[in-house]
This record gives structure tokens, C-alpha cells and sequence, in this order.
């Protein structure tokens, strides 16, 4: 009887360990399943952020890549605007010219910014007298057509704030200006501020 018993006791003993044995083996698999499926979710979201990063820096790099081609857009309005008004003082001039003085010619005309004051323009006129006459007489036609043209231009315009007119005399002198009269805007009209004629011509 007391074999029987151990006999019995024996086997219990063994499929008690047996069970325990198979436990420990499944908790460490599944402890190697749960490492091995984290290390797997670590790597997705690493490269989730990697593709996060590259889209950024994408972007920045397109962001930049935009601004550096934009143009200054006040700068071309600027220039636009100088342009325009260069061209409407031109007109301005000439038909003045034209239309009123006989024998009288622009040769070439220069707009520029008025950088003493910063606003307004500078208009510099060169103009040929083609008519033969003597020197006084000459001197007395340049000078009624710079009054008049200088007088026009401060009545039409409001941004010009001076004017320098050089003339050239073919008829006294082959080439080169004879004659410089500068005005400058004084109120609503202009006023001379300097008148230079050639020695050699005018006594």
C-alpha cells in the first residue's frame, strides 16, 4: 500500500513540474513576441517621423526657393511710375517746342529725381536756335523762348522743381552749348537762378 501511494505521489510531483516548466517557456515566448512587436512599432514611427522631417524640410526648401524669385514688388512700381511721368515731361517739352518757337529744335531731354529734395524732378533740356542772326539778337530769342518754356512747364506741372536749358547757336558757334539758363520753382511759377552765355560770342 504505501508503494502504491508513493507511486502515485511521484507522478503528481513530475506533471506538476512538467506544467510548470511549459508555463515559464510560454511567458518567455510571449515576452519575446512583445519585444520583438515593439521594437517593430519603434521602427514604423521612426519612420513615420523621417517622412515628417522630409516633407518639412521640402517644404522650407520650396518656401525659400519662392521668395528668393519674387521681385520687389514697390521697386517695380517705383520704376513704373518714373517712367511714366519721364515720358509725359518729354511730351511736355516737345510740343511746347514744336508748336511755339520758330527754328527751334530739342535735341535731347533728361528727367532725373530730385535726390536735394527727395521728391519731384529735375528736367534738363537741350535745344538748338537754328536761326542766322546776330549775337544780341540770338541772346534776345533764347532767352524770351527759355522764359516762356521754364513758365510753361511750372504752370502744367507741380513736381518739377527745376530747370536747366542749354542751348546751342549753330549759326554762331558750329558745335557745343552757347547758352545755360537754370531756373528753379519759386511758388506756383519758376525763377531764374542762373544765366551763362559763351564770352567769345555774347560781350
Amino acid at each position: 500500500m504505501k508503494k502504491v501511494l508513493f507511486i502515485l505521489l511521484s507522478v503528481l510531483f513530475l506533471a506538476g513540474c512538467g506544467n510548470s516548466r511549459e508555463t515559464q517557456e510560454s511567458v518567455e515566448t510571449d515576452d519575446n513576441d512583445l519585444e520583438v512587436i515593439e521594437d517593430g512599432d519603434k521602427e514604423d514611427v521612426d519612420e513615420v517621423k523621417d517622412d515628417d522631417s522630409s516633407e518639412e524640410e521640402q517644404t522650407e526648401e520650396g518656401e525659400d526657393e519662392s521668395n528668393g524669385d519674387e521681385p520687389d514688388q514697390d521697386e517695380e512700381e517705383t520704376d513704373s511710375d518714373f517712367d511714366i511721368r519721364k515720358s509725359e515731361l518729354e511730351r511736355l517739352d516737345k510740343s511746347r517746342v514744336r508748336d511755339e518757337y520758330s527754328e527751334t529744335s530739342v535735341t535731347d531731354i533728361r528727367v532725373n529725381d530730385d535726390s536735394g529734395t527727395g521728391e519731384g524732378y529735375i528736367v534738363l533740356v537741350d535745344l538748338s536756335f537754328d536761326r542766322q542772326n546776330t549775337a544780341s539778337t540770338s541772346k534776345e530769342m533764347v532767352d524770351m523762348y527759355a522764359s516762356d518754356l521754364t513758365a510753361y512747364i511750372g504752370e502744367e506741372t507741380d513736381d518739377v522743381n527745376q530747370v536747366v536749358s542749354f542751348w546751342g547757336i549753330p549759326y554762331l558757334q558750329d558745335e557745343g552749348n552757347v547758352v545755360k539758363i537754370t531756373t528753379e520753382r519759386s511758388g506756383d511759377g519758376m525763377a531764374f537762378i542762373e544765366q551763362w552765355y559763351e564770352p567769345s560770342i555774347f560781350e
